[in-house]
């Protein structure tokens, strides 16, 4: 008995061993991605929540010279199709839980609240503005005001190669801007959510409308870590839009039918495993 258990703590051994070893070569291959995005896909980092992955997003032109523009952070879901984050006026919207101030609209030069005559689908005129709003199967909801103004998804600070990434990879979004939020919202690290389905109003088939990219896809790769960072972000992964990154990967890549064409990806699924991680 004591044979085999010896046995069994080296085998646990020389397994966090490997994944160790394989931690250290996707950490070093993510880095040299973030780094170096090859045209014509975007590389950017994705950021642990609670229970959540995001990312950031960076939204309008300063009005003030030398300012930045206002960062966002969004959790990344595939599960619904609109951009949206409480702005100024949202009351009892957890700022104080956010990573960043609400956005505020004042602040920037090129935003426009979509008038009733301007509503994107999913939208209603109400209160003189178009407005359209969410709610998840958890219990979560929130209201909004569509709205244009500058967007794109980066990196935690402005620094120069978020320049960059504003340079070749902002357009002209709709989003929402949220005057009301439930549940889970208010007290999420991120400021709000980022529709990643099969839809027309998502911010992959924008870039590609727009021919910021090459493929109308994305890909993700995610790490799971057991803390968070409010300020800096704890790193756990990259998004990829327009097509996929090799340079990130261990295995050849995986495919499976999606048996819808919009909406929510839809697959067969036939069986699923957990790994034990004692």
């Amino acid at each position: 008995q004591q044979e085999q258990q010896e046995q069994q703590e080296q085998q646990e051994q020389e397994t966090m061993r490997e994944y160790s070893r394989h931690e250290r070569d996707f950490q070093r291959n993510l880095q040299r991605s973030l780094s170096t995005s090859p045209d014509p896909i975007q590389v950017t980092p994705v950021f642990q929540g609670i229970g959540t992955h995001y990312a950031d997003i960076w939204v309008g032109e300063p009005k003030v010279a030398g300012e930045d523009p206002q960062r966002q952070t969004v959790i990344v879901d595939t599960g619904s199709h609109y951009t949206a984050f409480p702005c100024s006026g949202c009351d009892s919207c957890g700022e104080e839980y956010h990573t960043n101030k609400l956005f505020d609209i004042s602040k920037s030069q090129t935003f426009h609240k979509n008038s009733c005559s301007e509503c994107s689908p999913g939208g209603h005129c109400h209160n003189n503005q178009c407005e359209f709003s969410q709610s998840y199967t958890e219990g979560s909801s929130w209201k909004a005001y569509q709205a244009i103004d500058k967007f794109w998804v980066g990196r935690a600070n402005h620094d120069q190669a978020n320049k960059d990434f504003s340079d070749r990879y902002s357009i002209n979004f709709m989003f929402g801007c949220q005057y009301s939020e439930t549940g889970l919202f208010i007290k999420q690290l991120a400021n709000g959510i980022m529709g990643m389905s099969a839809s027309e109003a998502t911010i992959v088939k924008h870039l590609y409308d727009e021919q910021k990219i090459k493929h109308n896809l994305f890909t993700m790769c995610f790490q799971r870590h057991d803390y968070y960072e409010k300020d800096q972000g704890v790193g756990s992964g990259a998004m990829v839009f327009g097509g996929v990154d090799t340079r990130l990967h261990t295995s050849p890549m995986l495919f499976v039918h999606d048996l819808k064409a919009t909406g929510w990806y839809t697959v067969y699924i036939n069986g699923v495993y957990l790994r034990d991680n004692r």
